[in-house]
Formats: structure tokens, sequence, C-alpha cells
């Protein structure tokens, strides 16, 4: 998450910051620990900037996926060296932007766990040649005040989608 504390994002926030949340999923890749987000999250950011808005406060909050209270932990971001693609080649929206040392000792501590290399790099891709990558909804908790209050699961049915590909 951060905070757009622009004249514009107060204006349409009744005077308050407007907080971007967004969700996102971690990898390792050759020792390195990656971001992997939704592009369009990073277009909407750099529309901000564009009309005056002031991004800052970056925070990774897990709170929305686990039962234990989690304070957010602040981390540095240059958005300017986030990779995106959101409709460059349409239909793909990635972003992805490396972590530093201490962030990542922090997530550690906090028991996450990177996506690694092994499983995605084999011989077994014919086997499962349909895969989907989906994120969470644009608000997938509500918040009041400092705590989660209400959070929203989605789930679908890969079954369907793998009879549906074969079909066609």
């Amino acid at each position: 998450m951060c905070f757009d504390s622009g004249d514009e994002a107060r204006k349409s926030n009744g005077g308050q910051p407007l907080i971007y949340n967004f969700s996102a999923f971690v990898v390792e890749l050759a020792g390195n620990w990656l971001v992997v987000t939704a592009g369009h999250v990073f277009d909407d950011l750099k529309k901000a900037i564009s009309k005056g808005g002031r991004i800052s406060h970056w925070q990774i909050d897990d709170s929305s996926v686990t039962d234990k209270p989690a304070t957010p932990y602040p981390f540095h971001l240059d958005i300017d060296s986030v990779l995106y693609l959101h409709d460059d080649v349409p239909g793909m929206d990635y972003a992805t932007f490396p972590l530093d040392a201490l962030t990542v000792m922090a997530l550690k501590g906090q028991g996450i766990v990177p996506v690694t290399e092994d499983l995605w790099d084999g011989d077994d891709f014919s086997a499962y040649p349909n895969w989907i990558l989906v994120g969470t909804p644009y608000m997938p908790e509500l918040l009041h005040g400092r705590s989660t209050y209400e959070k929203y699961i989605m789930t679908i049915s890969t079954r369907s989608a793998a009879y549906r590909s074969r079909r066609y």
C-alpha cells in the first residue's frame, strides 16, 4: 500500500491522503526477492503523479490474509524502478520490483515464503498447458481505524477453466 498526499487526492478524499491498496506475491529469482503485482496499479500511480500526486509511505501489510494482527512494514520504493506492462500487449497486466535485504529479512520474520524458481522451472509444463494468474478484488477488505473488520475472499474453479480450454 502507499499514500497519495497531493492536493487532488486530498480533495477527492475529504482532506485525507488517498490510500492505494493492491495485492501482490513474492518470487525468488537467483537469490533476489521480487514483488509481482498488477501493472495497472503503477499506471494509476503514474497518472496521479502527473496530476500533482505525492506518493509516499510504501508499506507491506499482510493482515488481510492472516489471523494475527500485524503492523504494516514500511519499505523504500523508487516508482521509476518498477517494471510494468499494462495492455502494452493486450491482456498483459503485470508489474515487478525488487525488495531490499532488510525488507526480505522482515518478511521472512513474518513467515512470508516466496514462490521459488524450482516451482516453475521444469519439464512438466507440457503436462500443465493452462496457467492462470488471478489477483484479488480491488477492495479485498474494509478497514476500521487500523484494523480489518471485513474481508472478501474470491475463489476460481480451475477444473472448469481447464475443461473449457480443452473444448476450444
